[in-house]
């Protein structure tokens, strides 16, 4: 069944700079990652801890907190995306061990934005090829999808990453077909910036079909509860917590942890990605993962509440982080 939503903005983190072009070598990507997950304090692993009645309540006070908050704005680069309430906001947490905490607006579908970038990095990585240093921004996510196979096969090449994504959520996802069409009057920016990228030999696909391809990415849609089973899925080290099925290997969701906690939102207090579209992500290896909807943006177009829930559950749940 397919469901709907009523905006769109697909573009990921702003200002991201395109590093060395990925190669073939997944065991080096991922030793490199490690030593770097091992450098970060965010990213120290642990007990899960903590009572139920605890992780209840501090996702209960993170809503009611920052619901009142009216500041940020919807974007309008998208037709549609005015239409979105900027009262909607939903926090919800699933621990490694499949329990689920939620408050607020957690079951109202959005589309995925920028935050789908972690989870085509970890289809890459889990066919055995180096994903670009910076996969969560714009242009290393186009460098990401181009290496996506199969090759010269849009249509197949879609059907794995949506695949991988509904693999991520245990449950299979759609796109919301008049979304993608509005996304698309607003995506000439995407297919420039492919034509550069591939002008630039980084793009080892076509670069039309990969900027369609990153636009049909963002706007797959989902809900708030889906984001944080698939952040969960990330922190128990690739085995989705709810489904029991294993999406990818071990090594690479500790890899891509790393990533998340270098590359991704940074004074959160938690590994984060948040996308323009009012979802955010929140990964803390061995412990659980946390998803946050809000779609009120600050200027640098992330989510206001979604950034100040997380870093208040960093507070809350005592995770081990350092928060500025």
């Amino acid at each position: 069944m397919r469901v709907r939503c009523e905006h769109s903005f697909i573009y990921g983190r702003a200002g991201a700079r395109l590093h060395n072009a990925p190669r073939r070598l997944p065991g080096l990507w991922v030793r490199v990652a490690l030593l770097l997950a091992a450098s970060l304090p965010s990213l120290a692993r642990g007990p899960i801890g903590g009572r139920d009645a605890d992780y209840q309540m501090a996702i209960t006070q993170a809503h009611k907190r920052y619901l009142p908050d009216s500041s940020g704005k919807i974007p309008e680069t998208v037709p549609r995306v005015a239409k979105v309430s900027p009262q909607l906001y939903g926090v919800v947490l699933v621990r490694v061990d499949g329990k689920v905490w939620e408050a607020g607006d957690t079951r109202v579908p959005f589309i995925l934005s920028g935050v789908a970038a972690p989870f085509a990095t970890a289809l890459l990585a889990g066919q055995g090829v180096t994903p670009p240093r910076n996969s969560l921004g714009p242009e290393g996510s186009l460098v990401t999808l181009a290496l996506v196979t199969p090759q010269q096969d849009a249509d197949a090449k879609w059907r794995a990453v949506l695949a991988n994504l509904g693999a991520f959520a245990g449950r299979d996802l759609f796109l919301d077909d008049s979304v993608y069409r509005s996304a698309k009057t607003a995506a000439a920016p995407v297919l420039e910036m492919a034509r550069r990228l591939a002008a630039d030999g980084k793009l080892t696909d076509d670069a039309a079909a990969t900027a369609d391809l990153y636009v049909k990415q963002g706007a797959v849609t989902l809900t708030a509860y889906d984001l944080a089973v698939m952040a969960a899925t990330i922190a128990n080290d690739g085995k989705n917590p709810l489904s029991g099925r294993a999406v990818v290997k071990p090594e690479v969701s500790q890899a891509l942890q790393a990533l998340i906690g270098s590359e991704g939102l940074q004074k959160t207090g938690m590994a984060t990605v948040a996308g323009k579209a009012g979802g955010v992500i929140a990964v803390v290896p061995g412990r659980f993962g946390l998803a946050v909807y809000s779609p009120p943006l600050d200027a640098a177009g992330n989510s206001v509440r979604g950034q100040r829930a997380v870093k208040y559950l960093s507070q809350a749940l005592m995770v081990g982080f350092s928060v500025n």
